[in-house]
């Protein structure tokens, strides 16, 4: 099954203002991006499409469409990909030291930007979320 992408090129700049950076590069922040709301929504609950598993509710889908593209932008914003940038503060290559950066240690994935974050947890929609209309 293809990795699952809640939004669109279209989308990304139309909930960016960005349209310099080329469509390539945000077909693969989209896809990056997408990969970090499925891991931050793991025990959520919501209906999804039996064949896509994508979301089916047009509010879910908004929620999803923008807190991708917030993250999608903040991947760009940061200027790693991998995350690996972010969890050093120092790197020698003579001497081979290298050095984590503060607050680092134990971090397996790399963060979910601050307006993806924030847009889920306004929505209400992480797993952490009371359950609404039960």
């Amino acid at each position: 099954m293809a990795a699952r992408v809640y939004a669109t090129i279209a989308d990304y700049r139309a909930n960016t203002g960005d349209a310099v950076t080329p469509d390539a590069r945000v077909t693969v922040l989209l896809q990056m991006a997408s990969a970090a709301i499925d891991r931050a929504m793991i025990g959520a609950v919501y209906a999804v499409d039996a064949t896509t598993l994508l979301p089916t509710d047009a509010t879910v889908i908004d929620i999803f469409t923008r807190a991708t593209c917030a993250q999608a932008q903040f991947v760009l914003a940061l200027d790693d990909d991998t995350g690996v940038q972010g969890r050093l503060e120092a790197v020698s290559i003579g001497g081979i030291s290298i050095r984590r950066a503060p607050g680092t240690t134990g971090q397996a994935e790399p963060p979910l930007g601050p307006q993806a974050l924030q847009i889920l947890q306004i929505e209400g929609a992480l797993p952490t979320s009371p359950l609404q209309g039960w």
